[in-house]
């Protein structure tokens, strides 16, 4: 993306660095905000969060957020399926698996432009006015696991990021795997997987 960025403002150099430093800023506020529980809109307060940072109006984080950061990434999407990944969600659908999203952003279109929004029965968010809170606080998967009527005890989390994933996995009682494109270890000791490997433990039961 930042190359996409600096060809977009190659005549323009100041304002692409403008348009990097509002970028910067809204993923700071979206760290800072991570885990916080708040009365107020969640995703209006890391627009005044990134406002307040570096002095422009909320208008304008909120311009260079939706294009940088909504709307330009669907062009490259399709080049960020992880091996079998395809393969394990189908499989899953089929054995009937029921399958959501919890994202920090609202997912939809991208799921859409991966071309799998049709396995997951629901796509939610961290903005959800019902959750509105980042993980690794836990909310979130409660929320979903109590939309579907699944048990924690009957549940995988798959996520990228042990010390927000699995973090908030362990805090909602749901197993947790922390998946890679090659497996690779933690400081705390978890170790991540492979779609790979979860398709083959799905053949053989270990998920069900």
């Amino acid at each position: 993306m930042l190359g996409r960025i600096a060809k977009e403002y190659a005549f323009h150099p100041l304002e692409g660095i403008n348009a990097l430093r509002i970028l910067q800023a809204y993923r700071g506020a979206h760290e800072r905000l991570r885990g916080i529980e708040t009365t107020e809109d969640l995703s209006l307060l890391q627009l005044k969060l990134a406002s307040h940072r570096i002095g422009v109006s909320v208008e304008t984080v909120s311009y260079y957020v939706l294009r940088w950061m909504e709307q330009e990434p669907l062009k490259l999407l399709a080049k960020a399926i992880y091996p079998y990944e395809l393969e394990f969600l189908a499989a899953a659908k089929a054995n009937g698996i029921r399958m959501a999203v919890l994202s920090d952003y609202p997912a939809p279109a991208k799921l859409r432009a991966l071309g799998i929004d049709h396995y997951f029965e629901m796509a939610t968010c961290a903005q959800d006015p019902e959750i509105n809170c980042l993980k690794p606080n836990e909310k979130g998967l409660r929320t979903v696991l109590g939309r579907l009527g699944v048990k924690a005890s009957e549940a995988l989390y798959i996520g990228d990021r042990p010390e927000v994933d699995q973090v908030a996995a362990s805090r909602a009682g749901i197993a947790c795997a922390i998946i890679r494109q090659k497996p690779a270890s933690y400081k705390s000791g978890m170790e991540s997987v492979t779609y790979e490997y979860l398709l083959k433990a799905l053949a053989e039961n270990r998920i069900v």
